[in-house]
C-alpha cells in the first residue's frame, strides 16, 4: 500500500529507516507487490482465454476462472493466522517462488502447443492460492511501515496500485497471448522473479507484535478475527454487499469475453476494455480520500451501488466497443472508491495482532462468492443467451442498491472523513482520542501514537 509522502519526523517506524518515515523499505515492499500483482493479472486473463480459444467452450473458460478464484474460499482463512505469527516478507518470498515455478510449467508446454485443460486448472489454482497468501501478507505489513497519520492516503495509493495492475494486466496478457501462447506466462515468471528480488532487499522487521496469550487452535484464531469483523456493523454490511457484487462482476468478465468472441472481435479488445475498467478503478482509488472528505460513507455506498446497477443493466443493450468501455470504466471507478472506504475501516481499527486474520476474513467474505461467478455466468450464457443473463445481473445489482439504502448500519454512517478515523457511530475518534484508539496505535507503532491526518 504505497505511502509516497514522508511521515512526521517524530513518528518512528519499523521499516529500518529510523524516524524519517516509510522510506526505502516501504518503497521496496510497494514495488515488489506491484510486480507480483501485475503478474497475477496477466495470468488471470491469459489462462481462461487460452482455455476459451483452445476449446471453444465458455464452460471451460468459466472452470479455469473458478479454479483461480476458489482459493478465496479454502486458503484465505488459514492464511490469516499464518500471517499473524510469521514474517510476512518471508511468506511473500515463498509465494513469489511458487508462482515463478507455476508460470514456467505453463510457459514450457505452451511453446510446443501441448497445453491441456487439466493443466490450466491446476496452474490457475496454484497461482490463485499463492496470490491469496501474498496479498494477506502484504496488507498486514503495510500498517507497520506507514504512520496512522497517513494511512488513509496510503490506502488510496495502494488501491491505485492494484487498479494500475488491473489497467495494465489485461492488455499485456491478451497482447502477449496474441503473439504467442507462451509469452504471458514468461512475463508472469519474470515479474515474480523481480518481486522476489525486491523483497529480499528489505532490511526492516515486518513481523507482527506478539501477545502473551493467543488462542491455541487454528479455528480459535480464525474465530477471533471473525468475531472482530462481526462486531462492526458498517464493515460487516459493506463486505456482504461487496461479496454479492463481486459475484456479478466476475460473471460480467465472462460476458465481455463472450460478446467479443461472438462478434469475431480481436482478443486484444477484451484486454483493452478491461484495461479501461482498471483505469476507472485507478481514478476512483486516487479520488477516494477526496470523496471521503466531502460525502458521508452512507452516500458513497448507496450512490455507488445505484451507479453499478444502472451500468450493469446497460451492458445488455450497449454491446458496441465504445459504450462497453464507458460502462466498464464507470464501474471500475466506483469499485476503486468503495475498496478504499472498506480498507480504511479495516486497517485503522484492527489491532496489530489481528490484522492478518481480519484481512483474511474480510477478503474471504468479499471475494469468496466471486469464485462462482464464472461457472454460473457460463451456464446462463449458454442456456439463456447474453441479454437475459446481463439483465438478470442488473436486477441483482438493483436489489443490492436497495438493501444498502435500507440498511441501518449504512444509514447511520452520516459523518465525513475529516481529521481522523470514524467509529461505527460516525464519530471522529482520532482527534478526540476515542476509546482504545491511543492504545491501538501505540501497539501498532511499537509505543508511539500517531496523530490523525
Amino acid at each position: 500500500m504505497p505511502f509516497l509522502m514522508g511521515a512526521p519526523p517524530d513518528v518512528p517506524d519499523r521499516s529500518g529507516g529510523g524516524t524519517g518515515g516509510p522510506g526505502r523499505d516501504f518503497l521496496l515492499l510497494w514495488t515488489a507487490a506491484g510486480a507480483g500483482g501485475l503478474a497475477q493479472r496477466v495470468a488471470a486473463i491469459a489462462l481462461p482465454l487460452l482455455a476459451l480459444v483452445g476449446t471453444g467452450s465458455a464452460r471451460a473458460a468459466g472452470a479455469v476462472m473458478f479454479a483461480a478464484l476458489v482459493p478465496n474460499l479454502v486458503v484465505l482463512l488459514p492464511a490469516g493466522p499464518l500471517v499473524d505469527r510469521t514474517d510476512p516478507r518471508r511468506l511473500m518470498v515463498c509465494c513469489d517462488a511458487g508462482c515463478l515455478i507455476a508460470g514456467l510449467t505453463v510457459a514450457v508446454p505452451a511453446l510446443t502447443g501441448r497445453v491441456w485443460l487439466g493443466h490450466l486448472l491446476v496452474a490457475a489454482f496454484v497461482l490463485g492460492a499463492l496470490g491469496v497468501v501474498y496479498q494477506v501478507a502484504e496488507r498486514s505489513a503495510v500498517p507497520r511501515v506507514v504512520p496512522d497519520a497517513g494511512l488513509a492516503a496510503a490506502l488510496s495509493r495502494n488501491e491505485a496500485r492494484v487498479r494500475a495492475a488491473g489497467l495494465l494486466g489485461p492488455p499485456t496478457g491478451t497482447g502477449l497471448l496474441a503473439v504467442a501462447a507462451a509469452l504471458p506466462f514468461v512475463f508472469t515468471t519474470v515479474a515474480h522473479l523481480a518481486s522476489l528480488l525486491l523483497l529480499l532487499r528489505i532490511s526492516g522487521d515486518l513481523r507482527p507484535q506478539r501477545r502473551e496469550r493467543e488462542p491455541g487452535t487454528l479455528a480459535a484464531q480464525i474465530g477471533t478475527g471473525a468475531a472482530w469483523v462481526l462486531r462492526r456493523p458498517f464493515l460487516r454490511t459493506l463486505v456482504l454487499l461487496l461479496a454479492a457484487s463481486n459475484l456479478v462482476f466476475q460473471g460480467l468478465t465472462l460476458v465481455l469475453m463472450t460478446i467479443v468472441t461472438e462478434r469475431d472481435g480481436p482478443v486484444a479488445l477484451v484486454g483493452l476494455i478491461t484495461a479501461l475498467g482498471g483505469l476507472g478503478g485507478l481514478a476512483g482509488a486516487l479520488a477516494g480520500r477526496w470523496w471521503m472528505r466531502r460525502l458521508s460513507r452512507r452516500a458513497l455506498v448507496v450512490g455507488g451501488f445505484a451507479v453499478w446497477a444502472a451500468a450493469t443493466a446497460l451492458v445488455a443493450v450497449a454491446t458496441a466497443p465504445v459504450p462497453l468501455a464507458a460502462l466498464y470504466t464507470v464501474s471500475g471507478y466506483v469499485g476503486g472508491l468503495l475498496n478504499v472506504v472498506g480498507m480504511v475501516e479495516v486497517l485503522r481499527a484492527a489491532p496489530d495482532h489481528l490484522v492478518g486474520r481480519v484481512t483474511s476474513v474480510v477478503t474471504l467474505i468479499g471475494l469468496g462468492p466471486a469464485a462462482l461467478g464464472g461457472p454460473v455466468a457460463g451456464g446462463l450464457l449458454e442456456a439463456a443467451g447474453t441479454a437475459p443473463t446481463v439483465l438478470g445481473m442488473g436486477a441483482v445489482m438493483a436489489v443490492l442498491a436497495l438493501l444498502a439504502a435500507s440498511s441501518p448500519a449504512v444509514r447511520s454512517m452520516t459523518g465525513r472523513e475529516r481529521t481522523g478515523e470514524k467509529g461505527d457511530d460516525g464519530s471522529d475518534d482520532t482527534s478526540s482520542g476515542g476509546p482504545g484508539s491511543g492504545h491501538r496505535r501505540a501497539h501498532r507503532r511499537g509505543g508511539a501514537a500517531a496523530a490523525g491526518p
